[in-house]
């Protein structure tokens, strides 16, 4: 008796917010191997089925998807392909995330402590979370991000371990306060002011954080300049 026997690893596609084009509401999608084909469930808030679309394999290892969501929020991006060999994979991506708006706490400077006549501001952005977890959480894991920033007084490199401290003192906040998917805070120093400055100048409007509520990291941008 004479049979093949084939041993490969699993089909791991690979995709990420810079393959999605929001506009063109296109995404690439990457196999380490050639492809046989592909397509996608599209899923807008609370889980509603926006499209179903099947891909177009493009120089063999790359799977390219389009739909038109007439106009509706994509939420997520469910991805089935398969291999030449017959071997199915799968990946989702969440090209969403939403900035919480809010008002700024007000620290003390030189301080990263949150105080009790401030904690009013942050109920109000814990109600805004609540709702936002309420529409897209059935559908996503939601991560919260919270961005740090300092005015000019100082040097550089103490404003960059001040917002630090006050990036992680506003996430344990809302970690505290019942925020229960994973949390990542960030400082930024006075490396991206909101009201342009020259050194030493106390701008109430420089200390500033940014709430971010994402499935996927978010990508870089005026806010967040690096990862």
């Amino acid at each position: 008796v004479a049979f093949d026997v084939l041993s490969a690893r699993p089909l791991r596609l690979t995709a990420t917010l810079a393959d999605y084009d929001r506009t063109g509401q296109r995404l690439t999608v990457r196999s380490p191997r050639p492809l046989r084909g592909g397509g996608a469930i599209v899923y807008g808030p609370g889980g509603a089925v926006i499209a179903r679309v099947a891909g177009t394999v493009v120089d063999e290892r790359t799977l390219v998807l389009t739909w038109d969501a007439q106009g509706r929020e994509v939420v997520k991006v469910d991805v089935e392909a398969t291999d030449t060999w017959g071997q199915r994979g799968g990946l989702f991506l969440s090209p969403w995330w939403y900035a919480i708006p809010h008002e700024d706490v007000v620290f003390a400077s030189g301080s990263a402590e949150v105080a009790a006549t401030e904690a009013p501001k942050l109920e109000r952005s814990w109600e805004e979370i609540r709702r936002v977890l309420d529409l897209y959480g059935p559908v996503v894991e939601i991560r919260l991000f919270v961005a740090g920033y300092t005015d000019t007084v100082g040097d550089a490199a103490s404003n960059q371990a001040l917002s630090e401290r006050r990036a992680r003192a506003l996430a344990a906040w809302f970690r505290q306060r019942g925020f229960q998917g994973p949390v990542a805070y960030q400082g930024f120093g006075e490396s991206v002011l909101a009201v342009p400055t020259g050194d030493g100048v106390d701008e109430a409007a420089n200390r500033r954080a940014v709430y971010l509520l994402a499935a996927e990291v978010p990508p870089v941008s005026v806010d967040v300049p690096r990862a």
